[in-house]
C-alpha cells in the first residue's frame, strides 16, 4: 500500500507560490499609506478650491485679494476681521484666512459673527487651514501673477499655494502639481 503525501517537488512549488503571493500583497500594503495621503491631499484641495470658488462668485474678487476689515462699527459682536489684503505681506494671509473663515460683507469685510452687513459666508469651517496631508503643513505661499498653470518651485515642499489673482491653490510641493 502506497502513503499518500507529497512530493519534494510538490512542496518545493507550492513555497515558490505561496512566496510569490505574499510577496504581491506585502509590495500592496506598503504603498497603502502613501496613497492614502494622496487620497486626502485630492479630498482637501477639493474643500478648498470650492470653498475659494463660491467666495469668488459671491464677492467678485478671490479671498485675499481685497481687505477683511470691515467697515468701522459694523462688527459689533464677537472678532472682526484685520487682513490688509493683497499686496500686503503678512495682511493678505489674514485677509484670506478670515474671509474664508468668517461672516463677511459684500466688500470683503470680515466678522466672527453674521448677520447684517455679514450675510456671506464662512465658506470654511475650520479656524486655520487645513494641513497638506503629503507634507503636514498648513503654511500658505500667496502670490499675485496671475498664472492659471501655476507650478510649485518650494525646495523644500510646504504647505499651499494661492494665487489671489486666478484663485488657483495647489499644493506647495512639485511632486503633486499635476492634482
Amino acid at each position: 500500500m502506497r502513503e499518500h503525501g507529497f512530493t519534494l517537488i510538490e512542496l518545493t512549488v507550492i513555497v515558490i507560490v505561496l512566496s510569490v503571493v505574499v510577496g504581491i500583497v506585502a509590495r500592496g500594503l506598503s504603498d497603502t499609506p502613501a496613497r492614502t495621503r494622496q487620497i486626502a491631499l485630492v479630498g482637501t484641495l477639493a474643500s478648498l478650491r470650492k470653498a475659494i470658488d463660491v467666495y469668488g462668485h459671491e464677492h467678485g474678487v478671490f479671498p485675499g485679494l481685497i481687505s477683511a476689515v470691515p467697515p468701522k462699527g459694523t462688527c459689533r459682536v464677537g472678532l472682526e476681521g484685520t487682513g490688509i489684503g493683497w499686496p500686503d505681506g503678512k495682511g493678505v494671509t489674514e485677509a484670506f484666512n478670515q474671509q474664508l473663515t468668517s461672516y463677511t460683507t459684500s466688500g470683503g469685510g470680515a466678522c466672527s459673527v453674521g448677520g447684517d452687513p455679514f450675510l456671506y459666508g464662512p465658506y470654511f469651517r475650520n479656524v486655520d487651514l487645513p494641513e497638506n496631508p503629503i507634507t503636514g503643513s498648513n503654511a500658505i505661499t500667496i502670490v499675485g501673477d496671475g498664472d492659471l498653470y501655476m507650478k510649485s518651485d518650494a525646495r523644500p515642499a510646504r504647505g499651499w499655494k494661492y494665487d489671489v489673482l486666478t484663485g488657483r491653490l495647489i499644493a506647495d510641493d512639485p511632486k503633486y502639481d499635476h492634482l
